[in-house]
């Protein structure tokens, strides 16, 4: 990706467009956290290359000034990692992908930056205090561990990056550039989540958080959602099933029903897998009390009931006994 930087002329950035068929947003950044200071005036990073962190400190919000014309985008036609509506226009608010920002390019004008954006980097936009999620990106509040103890008061205060709490819900995307791929859950603001393995990553940094009154959110699409609970109730995603393993040493011998789809049969025989015992399934052709075999290491794991337990996505079933 380019990081060219382009000074423009009064007639030139009023000729800034995009071309038909782009996926390209133009993005004026007019708080930059690199010049961002404290109530009370204190610059909050000192503007060196020494101390400076790209994740930290990097723009992160913007005003959207042109925006692509294609609705929907595809994946494929339109080198787009997901199928989605364009939600944003002229005049809104967005945030974006940091990384982004630094590897784009930037056109310069009366000493604002102008970046060009993929339409699949933008996360949320705003418009008289209206929150709108992109690209199925929710919004998660985070989670803090349990103390252990009554004694226990550094628990408290450490995020526990496996959870979350919803609190702005996305569209879904209708499809993904990987067919394994799905946002395979309806979320609901308050629905507490586990999330698959997947890095944490935040909507800003909490040095120059500015999003919904300074709160800080983790952005995440549903398709890395492994379990949700609400109101109390364990709910299962479509395609996942809650096992509990079964020791290895247990000797068996396995009357073997495939009825799992075609696709997920085809793998090699000599692939290490464990034994487990279904808790819960959203599968119809899984019940409950199913013994399964599964690629070891596959899915997720969790805590149920003080013991642990794991999470199964289809795919890493190699068959139902």
């Amino acid at each position: 990706m380019s990081t060219e930087r382009v000074y423009l002329e009064k007639d030139e950035i009023s000729q800034l467009k995009i071309p038909i068929g782009s996926k390209s947003v133009i993005i004026k950044i007019l708080r930059k956290n690199a010049e961002s200071e404290t109530p009370s005036g204190i610059l909050k990073i000192s503007p060196t290359e020494l101390d400076w962190n790209p994740a930290m400190h990097s723009d992160r919000t913007g005003l959207v000034v042109a925006v692509p014309s294609r609705l929907p985008f595809n994946v494929g036609r339109d080198e787009m990692p997901w199928k989605t509506h364009v939600q944003i226009a002229v005049g809104m608010t967005v945030w974006f992908d940091f990384l982004a920002s630094e590897n784009c390019v930037t056109y310069i004008y009366e000493g604002y930056d102008y970046k060009v954006l993929d339409y699949d980097n933008l996360y949320v936009a705003t418009l008289n205090e209206k929150i709108i999620p992109l690209n199925g990106f929710s919004l998660f509040e985070r989670v803090y561990h349990k103390p252990i103890n009554k004694f226990d008061k550094i628990s408290e205060t450490q995020v526990d990056e496996t959870k979350g709490i919803v609190r702005y819900v996305a569209e879904k995307n209708e499809a993904y550039d990987s067919g394994a791929s799905e946002d395979h859950i309806d979320l609901q603001p308050g629905d507490e989540v586990l999330f698959g393995r997947v890095p944490c990553v935040m909507l800003e940094d909490e040095a120059h958080c500015v999003f919904d009154g300074g709160k800080m959110y983790r952005r995440s699409q549903s398709r890395n959602v492994e379990m949700l609970w609400r109101d109390g109730e364990l709910i299962m995603p479509n395609n996942r099933m809650l096992v509990k393993q079964i020791p290895d040493d247990v000797f068996y011998r396995p009357k073997l029903d495939l009825i799992l789809p075609e696709a997920y049969l085809h793998r090699r025989t000599d692939v290490k897998c464990h034994r487990a015992e279904v808790i819960l399934s959203s599968l119809k052709e899984v019940p409950v009390g199913s013994i399964v075999k599964y690629i070891r290491g596959g899915g997720a794991l969790m805590d149920y009931k003080g013991e642990a337990h794991r999470i199964l996505p289809v795919e890493t079933i190699l068959y139902v006994e």
